[in-house]
């Protein structure tokens, strides 16, 4: 796989090779000198190979690692990435505030952010949106599996607009399209596969923030909290359209890589 410009090519090859033959990672590095199944040999070699044109890892085994949760992701998801685990930190430290706050995660896609966040903080009430019925489904499976599924109303709907009826909830966390559309064909080859919508920020990435910031606004409590991931360089555009929204304090925070991520306010009393 190396030399399909696959980074960490041995890491990853040994990775679809414990899949292959159906044990865990750290197992199969005290028994690389054991033969394997034929039918093991060729599922392995197929893996490969689907690897060697991009199709991402995780899309092969069908499991990525998020909060120190394990998550089945598929071609209708996006595949979590840690630096949205900071996103999910500054949510769980806000809710310490709240007795048992109403959360509402938008364009859940795998449900990696809701479903850690009803794992870690049990005591709230949580909905998940996604215009993507295959994408709610994947959520369903991975609240199920995590024995979350209780905790969590599942909607299809764009955005917030489910929920436009009332003001209830005291957070909104998103994890919106923002990439913008001219940058789309230079992604890596391997996020090219994946979902376009969960992708596409439109001209210049902000296209989704200008829907959803204002819809925030009608659905959160006063004094309720926005946390919205944001991509290189969007964090003073993306502030600025919650400030116009009457959103107060309104902070850029960083990733564990020190990078803009989150953009966060509090909605005025």
């Amino acid at each position: 796989m190396a030399g399909a410009g696959i980074e960490n090519a041995r890491q990853e090859a040994e990775i679809l090779l414990a899949f292959s033959i159906g044990v865990g990672y750290k197992d199969l590095l005290v028994q690389l000198d054991q033969p394997v199944s034929a039918g093991a040999a060729r599922k392995y070699a197929q893996l490969v190979e689907k690897r060697r044109e991009k199709h991402p890892l995780q899309y092969l085994t069908g499991i990525q690692e998020f909060m120190s949760l394990a998550f089945e992701v598929n071609e209708a998801v996006l595949v979590p990435r840690w630096d949205t685990e900071s996103l999910v930190e500054l949510v769980l430290d806000k809710m310490k505030h709240f007795a048992a706050p109403a959360v509402v995660d938008v364009g859940t896609g795998s449900g990696a952010i809701v479903v850690s966040l009803a794992k870690y903080y049990p005591q709230g009430e949580y909905y998940a949106v996604d215009i993507s019925q295959d994408a709610l489904e994947v959520a369903r499976r991975n609240a199920l599996r995590h024995d979350v599924a209780g905790k969590i109303t599942f909607l299809q709907g764009n955005l917030l607009e489910p929920f436009l009826g009332g003001g209830d909830y005291d957070i909104v966390v998103s994890n919106p399209p923002y990439i913008p559309q001219k940058e789309l064909p230079y992604l890596p080859a391997d996020v090219q596969k994946e979902p376009r919508l969960a992708l596409d920020g439109g001209e210049d990435g902000l296209s989704c923030y200008r829907l959803l910031v204002p819809q925030a606004q009608r659905v959160l409590k006063p004094g309720g909290f926005i946390f919205l991931e944001i991509g290189d360089h969007q964090g003073e555009d993306v502030s600025a359209l919650c400030r116009s929204y009457g959103f107060s304090n309104v902070t850029i925070s960083q990733d564990y890589g020190h990078r803009d991520r989150v953009v966060s306010g509090h909605l005025k009393r």
